[in-house]
């Protein structure tokens, strides 16, 4: 009767770890898409994109897409299953901005490309002044959805390197944004402005 269990027991726990969906352990987050003709709204899209990925690569186990690869899809007119599929990803990020003087609308979408579902959605309608706070909830957000559950330690991760000054986070955001042209005015630009950051913060690691 023992063994009888055991072996039922055994068969039980084979049929459970099969029916159980393979964990999400990768992730490509694309370039948020501009809904607006403000200029401002290109360093916002290059910059909270890249910020995004900086904070999910701070994750054990997880594997995020380099930003210059994912940027190769950016304006492109292809399901995110499509490009999960030619990324080996199991799950992509994926968002619109609209930027008008002081306001800031963001949606975001994050599909389990396995799958072809939905994961989660949101909109975000806050003040400019609120980007730094929309990205860091957007990072735990994809995080917790990805993962079972976030420790202390992760949490601590996701922030490591990071600034609580909104003024030296969007400064931060156009120096990224100028360095990625790389070239030399580009460079000369976003040097000015992570310095300009640091003048701020002088403990943001990333700048």
């Amino acid at each position: 009767v023992a063994l009888g269990l055991l072996v039922l027991g055994a068969i039980g726990f084979l049929l459970y770890q099969r029916g159980r969906p393979e964990p999400l352990d990768s992730i490509a987050v694309l370039p948020f898409e501009i809904r607006s003709s403000d200029p401002d709204g290109e360093y916002i899209s290059d910059g909270i994109t890249q910020s995004i990925s900086n904070s999910l690569t701070r994750l054990p186990g997880l594997k995020v897409i380099p930003t210059s690869v994912a940027r190769d899809y950016a304006g492109k007119a292809m399901a995110a299953q499509q490009i999960g599929t030619e990324l080996g990803v199991a799950a992509v990020l994926t968002g619109r901005i609209a930027h008008r003087g002081d306001t800031l609308s963001i949606d975001v979408e994050l599909a389990d490309v396995r799958e072809g579902r939905l994961l989660w959605g949101e909109r975000f309608n806050r003040p400019l002044a609120d980007l730094l706070a929309i990205q860091g909830q957007i990072a735990t957000e994809v995080s917790r959805r990805l993962q079972t559950r976030l420790s202390a330690e992760d949490q601590r991760r996701l922030r490591s390197g990071s600034t609580d000054n909104p003024e030296a986070y969007q400064l931060y955001l156009k120096g990224v944004y100028f360095t990625a042209r790389f070239t030399k005015d580009g460079f000369d630009k976003g040097r000015a402005y992570f310095q300009r950051a640091l003048a701020i913060d002088s403990s943001y690691a990333l700048a």
